[in-house]
């Protein structure tokens, strides 16, 4: 074999290892991802939406748009209603309310969600049936990316952030 052939097939094979590496590092990631399968309820409220408690100064402030959003029913983590209200443009405020107690959920690390530009995907995403709030966009006005919450002893827990 003649030394520029060898020197070309040595090139391929660099290229075909970092390819393999790139590829298995970013199946990896996609495979670690969580979903909202990985974390069912273990409660089912069905019955009927308790008052919300309007309490402290961001409860008073945003309580048309909480006692609104509770009308629809649960939504969230099988007894909770994810409310939302806009801030902005393409950017939402929330909280969280326990169907069953009535009780208002503010978390200081999660105050509101921006979207990107052109960003198609839904800035908050939940189901009924989970515990996991996915957030898609920028927290508090601040980075940008895929943030995975935990719906834990009535908080948010940050489980994974994927940075954009």
């Amino acid at each position: 074999m003649s030394v520029e052939r060898r020197k070309k097939m040595q090139i391929l094979l660099r290229i075909f290892t970092v390819v393999i590496i790139l590829t298995g590092s970013v199946w990896a990631q996609q495979k670690q991802m969580p979903r909202f399968g990985d974390y069912p309820v273990a409660e089912k409220f069905n019955g009927r939406v308790a008052p919300v408690k309007i309490s402290g100064s961001q409860a008073r402030k945003f309580r048309s748009a909480l006692k609104e959003d509770a009308k629809a029913g649960v939504n969230f983590a099988g007894r909770y209603i994810i409310s939302t209200w806009g801030c902005g443009t393409d950017c939402r405020e929330l909280a969280i309310i326990d169907a069953r107690t009535g009780a208002v959920y503010f978390t200081p690390s999660l105050l509101s969600v921006v979207g990107e530009m052109g960003q198609n995907e839904d800035r908050l995403q939940f189901r009924k049936n989970s515990r996991l709030l996915i957030i898609v966009g920028s927290r508090n006005e601040e980075g940008k990316g895929r943030y995975f919450y935990l719906w834990k002893n009535n908080r948010l827990q940050l489980i994974r952030t994927v940075k954009s």
